[in-house]
């Protein structure tokens, strides 16, 4: 750094940066799957995170001084930050030294990784080529996790990949596969859908469905009857794929545990068939599954509680997450923690009243029929988790998988192209 640009650094604002930076890529993160963001919600935090990471941009040797203390708290917001910084003058050292902290905890690496697709394609094109010509796995696993992110795969890099030992870059792989829309090598999963590894079974499968090969379907139901940690994805495609009395008898089975009733609610929400809103009605009554019956009611009818007016507070002797109680071993938290309570007189008196609307057998998103259009009308004016079920939409039915986690203004650039067309 030259003398100039040591005398303009001011080190508590540097400090500063560095700090809210790290902050808000943690509640990024955490936003892109919550239900209560929308794409312009996104917008706005991408553009707070941004003006810090400009801030940190001018500052250079300081900035990768604050890095390498960050480095050493070993959490995702700071390993995030450090990595921008190393991508940003494409070091391979400094990146080398993020790798190192990152690839042992899966928060770190998924920090990492959305660093590198934080920039722009034509500042890392260079280096994702040569992560994807890489010899050394760990290197090629952040090729084939970017060009995923970015929806520019490589065909040889993939075929490559999969005959590695790195569990957890063929792994990545089988996932790019089906996120990528790589038809050409969908025979290249076969080998994959009885294996023992379970990442490789679910991944591979996974992609086959999304490629469209619905038989494998089947093979995933005993993720979300066993609640593996694969559990919520299978269910995003069971719940999408099967018809008729197949999805009846699966989801029938579901609410029969009250470890999977959970599991059913959300799935009759992603079928979109309004045949099961009779279900989601009496189940909303419970007041453990009233919020996830209120989501799944949503997703179908496309109506907002909380803007129509028809949540509630929450029950006065209801409990969940941590208390206050220390011999209490249970410190989850609640996770519909962000929906809203659902007024179950109010939803029922909208449904007698918007019922008609609606023809059982057809499925809806949002209160809309499943069409390409439809589907990118939610990606634009919807909130994330109704998002993200449009991205899956439009893969099933071959329009490719859209990336809800790319910079907000890049979706709308994507979107709004779209929708002109």
């Amino acid at each position: 750094m030259n003398n100039l640009s040591t005398r303009a650094v001011i080190p508590v604002i540097i400090e500063r940066h560095f700090e809210d930076a790290a902050f808000l890529w943690l509640q990024r993160d955490s936003a892109v799957t919550e239900p209560h963001y929308d794409l312009k919600d996104l917008v706005e935090l991408d553009e707070r995170l941004a003006a810090h990471l400009d801030g940190l941009k001018v500052a250079g040797d300081y900035a990768w001084e604050l890095a390498l203390q960050g480095l050493e708290i070993n959490e995702p917001g700071e390993v995030f930050v450090a990595a921008w910084l190393a991508v940003l003058n494409l070091d391979g050292h400094k990146l080398d030294q993020v790798l190192d902290v990152a690839q042992s905890n899966s928060e770190n690496y998924r920090a990492l990784v959305s660093a590198l697709a934080w920039h722009k394609v034509m500042h890392t094109q260079s280096l994702m080529k040569s992560f994807l010509q890489a010899n050394d796995s760990d290197y090629l696993r952040l090729g084939v996790h970017l060009s995923a992110l970015k929806r520019l795969g490589s065909q040889d890099a993939l075929l490559m990949a999969l005959r590695s030992d790195n569990d957890l870059l063929v792994a990545r792989s089988l996932r790019a596969i089906g996120e990528l829309g790589c038809k050409e090598l969908l025979g290249q999963l076969a080998h994959f859908y009885s294996s023992e590894n379970i990442a490789f079974s679910f991944w591979a499968n996974w992609s086959a469905v999304i490629l469209g090969d619905v038989s494998k379907v089947e093979t995933l139901k005993h993720h979300v009857i066993n609640i593996t940690e694969f559990a919520y994805k299978a269910l995003e495609l069971i719940a999408r794929v099967l018809t008729g009395d197949n999805l009846k008898k699966f989801l029938q089975t579901l609410a029969q545990k009250p470890e999977t009733i959970r599991f059913a609610m959300q799935g009759a929400g992603m079928s979109g068939d309004p045949f099961w809103i009779a279900g989601i009605l009496k189940y909303m009554q419970e007041p453990a599954l009233a919020r996830v019956c209120g989501e799944a009611f949503c997703l179908i009818t496309g109506v907002d509680l909380a803007y129509q007016d028809l949540e509630c507070a929450e029950p006065d002797d209801f409990e969940s997450g941590p208390n206050d109680d220390p011999q209490d071993e249970d410190v989850s938290l609640d996770e519909d923690d962000d929906l809203p309570w659902p007024d179950i007189g109010l939803v029922e008196q909208w449904w007698r009243a918007h019922a008609a609307e609606f023809a059982v057998g057809q499925r809806y998103l949002c209160g809309q029929l499943i069409t390409e259009k439809n589907c990118n009308t939610v990606l634009l004016k919807s909130f994330q988790r109704q998002r993200i079920a449009a991205s899956l939409e439009l893969a099933l039915l071959g329009k490719g998988f859209f990336n809800t986690r790319e910079k907000g203004k890049t979706q709308q650039r994507l979107l709004l192209g779209g929708l002109n067309t």
